[in-house]
């Protein structure tokens, strides 16, 4: 069953030009998709979209069979904060921001608190995804205490508590050492497994996309893809180990 899609999307901004050139894709529920270019290729922007934060300049977005555009902004609130989960790397609640006291499990908990949920339930689901993401020794840090993959950890919890039917996640490892990286992309294919959730992953890391079911390479303002499992071919890896062009991982 297809969950996301685009229709003869396409997207530009006055001062960056075209970032998309009108596209089709679909995404059926559980599918893992890779989303693999360099910086400024459009990788954010097609999660943007998806989550309805962007509006295309032509076309249609679809979740679940209805248009994004035709949702109010209220609509489209409602959809994030529960069938659409986002993850990145920077922790920048402003709940957070204001308050340096709130605790890791606290920051993930809110989304669930913000909906009007007990708080003993909120923290309890929090619980429960902090273990699943393996951080559950950072439940009483404070998030601006955390190292750089607990701090990815960290946000896939946050994202993950509210139990969304997509998840997006925006450079999951970007600041990471290569251990890490390959630590957050065997994470990341466990919870597409062990949870059956469908999941865009947007990384300008080569070795980020070993794996990946399907991948889409962005760039030039085209989305090429390949789903053949397990196969890259990307653009040029601007962190290639060779300054050329990327090779499979």
């Amino acid at each position: 069953m297809t969950l996301l899609s685009f229709h003869q999307v396409g997207k530009s901004y006055p001062r960056a030009g075209v970032v998309f050139e009108p596209f089709d894709l679909e995404v059926d529920a559980g599918d893992f998709v890779g989303v693999f270019g360099e910086r400024r290729s459009g990788k954010s922007t097609l999660l943007r979209l998806a989550a309805g934060i962007e509006m295309p300049d032509t076309g249609v977005v679809r979740f679940d069979g209805r248009d994004l555009a035709r949702m109010s902004e209220g609509e489209r609130s409602a959809l994030r904060r529960h069938d659409i989960g986002m993850a990145t790397v920077s922790i920048d609640s402003a709940a957070t921001l204001a308050d340096r006291s709130t605790s890791v499990v606290e920051y993930v908990a809110l989304p669930l608190i913000f909906q009007g949920r007990k708080q003993a339930d909120a923290i309890n689901a929090a619980h429960h995804c902090l273990h699943m993401v393996g951080v559950s020794d950072c439940l009483n840090a404070a998030p601006f205490e955390l190292r750089a993959g607990e701090t990815t950890r960290v946000a896939l919890a946050r994202a993950l508590v509210r139990k969304p039917r997509l998840l997006l996640v925006d450079e999951p490892a970007i600041t990471h050492s290569p251990g890490e990286r390959d630590e957050i992309r065997d994470l990341l294919h466990a919870l597409s497994r062990d949870l059956r959730l469908t999941m865009l992953v947007a990384s300008e890391e080569v070795t980020m996309m070993a794996g990946v079911p399907r991948l889409l390479s962005v760039g030039n303002g085209k989305i090429n893809s390949n789903d053949k499992p397990g196969t890259v071919v990307p653009l040029r890896s601007p962190r290639s180990a060779t300054g050329g062009k990327a090779s499979d991982p």
